[in-house]
């Protein structure tokens, strides 16, 4: 059970950063690196377009998002440093916002002469498409080839014209800004609103209802946009079609679990979240399911005591959903709750333990916890804070786990760590 008090839980992550090819259903999968990266410090960001993954990266641990490179293959021999911000004669610094158009065009922000402008990478370096001093672009988001944006100081929220000159058609302190439904959708900061937009100040309307909307518990899906938020103090979940519409109340005296992705079977969305305990339907923090009709019922049922349940890095696989949750343990040695990986068939309905030896640690990486067939672990609950991280996969034939070898270690908690990106295969980022 919970009470009504808003709190985000936080971890620590490692600084590997993974992405995984899609591919045929299988029980054992080739582990070869066919995307490397190693930059010798951490990296920020990551994309893909057109077989190529640039990353925004550092030359050492706390140097600064001063580099930009790139990966057509594996070893790092097929790796190149696109941009060099470190470099003393550099006029650019501070990359950030490194996204992809569905044009394959890659952009990219970066402090520099006039504050902060919008670069977009070429085959050698890149070339700056903004002007003007006093400037903070930021936000950048994709929808399609159309590239969206904020201008921090002014409070615009723009996109380019067809002459690639900047046009604002909205204003306003944007906390949140993100594409689904093939539109672009963003949250104003305080009770202003979640609006949609298609770039044009007549396409641009509110669609919560006046609902006060929590940014971090909206979550996009092929049909709908569902958020947390509150009407006359009352807190619920919500769902908007994208239209000017009244959204639609899923669940009232309910709250949806902060920064944990949705996943999507079919047309049926299972999320992490509850009931608070002044509803008869509380049950702790567990998986539910909403169907295209707007049914909601829960998925699991994870024992609450001692930090159990909180479902978090929720991803599909087949008609399987795979997420980490407490499992009602506490870790003395380490000072924190223990969590296990799980796997719910949502054809059966039946919650699986995967980790069953209770050694290893299973560790979230950017709010996902398992690509394709594989995910990052601590090798032993004592080094679930601050021990070392290992590469893992399983499958839901069998679900037996097996250590990928060969690749580099990480240990997380140290300042000379070295950090080295590998990427297998394409879009799918974790």
């Amino acid at each position: 059970m919970q009470t009504r008090s808003t709190h985000k839980r936080t971890s620590s992550h490692c600084s590997f950063r993974i992405a995984f090819e899609a591919m045929e259903p299988r029980q054992l999968m080739s582990s070869t690196s066919i995307r490397t990266i190693n930059s010798g410090g951490p990296d920020f960001s990551m994309v893909e377009s057109n077989g190529t993954v640039y990353a925004i990266s550092s030359t050492a641990s706390g140097a600064g998002a001063n580099q930009i490179w790139s990966a057509t293959g594996g070893g790092t021999g097929n790796s190149k440093l696109v941009i060099d911000g470190s470099a003393s004669s550099s006029k650019v610094s501070s990359f950030a916002d490194l996204v992809v158009a569905g044009d394959g065009k890659v952009y990219f922000t970066a402090s520099t002469t006039g504050g902060r402008h919008i670069f977009q990478l070429t085959r050698n370096g890149a070339t700056q498409l903004t002007s003007g001093s006093n400037v903070g672009y930021s936000k950048l988001t994709a929808v399609g080839s159309q590239l969206y944006f904020i201008e921090a100081n002014t409070q615009k929220i723009c996109t380019f014209d067809s002459n690639n000159a900047v046009r604002s058609f909205a204003t306003g302190s944007v906390s949140k800004m993100f594409s689904a439904k093939e539109q672009l959708f963003y949250v104003l900061s305080g009770d202003d609103g979640l609006f949609r937009s298609n770039g044009f100040s007549s396409g641009t309307y509110r669609i919560d209802g006046n609902v006060t909307v929590s940014p971090s518990t909206i979550f996009g899906t092929n049909d709908f946009i569902y958020f947390g938020g509150t009407s006359a103090g009352d807190p619920g979940l919500w769902r908007a079609d994208g239209s000017n519409a009244a959204p639609m109340l899923i669940a009232s005296d309910f709250s949806v679990r902060p920064g944990v992705p949705a996943a999507q079977v079919g047309t049926d969305i299972y999320f992490s979240g509850g009931y608070y305990n002044t509803s008869p339907n509380a049950a702790g923090q567990q998986v539910y399911k909403i169907t295209q009709s707007g049914t909601i019922t829960k998925a699991t049922s994870f024992g609450t005591s001692n930090g159990g349940g909180a479902p978090e890095g929720l991803a599909v696989i087949g008609n399987s959903i795979y997420m980490t949750a407490g499992d009602t343990e506490f870790i003395v040695s380490a000072g924190t709750t223990d969590r296990e990986l799980y796997r719910y068939d949502t054809t059966t309905g039946v919650t699986k333990l995967v980790t069953t030896n209770n050694d290893l640690y299973p560790i979230e990486i950017n709010s996902g916890v398992l690509g394709s067939y594989y995910f990052v672990a601590a090798p032993s609950k004592a080094d679930s804070r601050f021990g070392s991280r290992r590469l893992y996969r399983t499958s839901p034939t069998n679900d037996q786990i097996e250590e990928i070898g060969g690749l580099p270690s990480y240990t997380s908690g140290t300042a000379t760590k070295k950090d080295v990106k590998l990427v297998f295969g394409g879009s799918k980022g974790l």
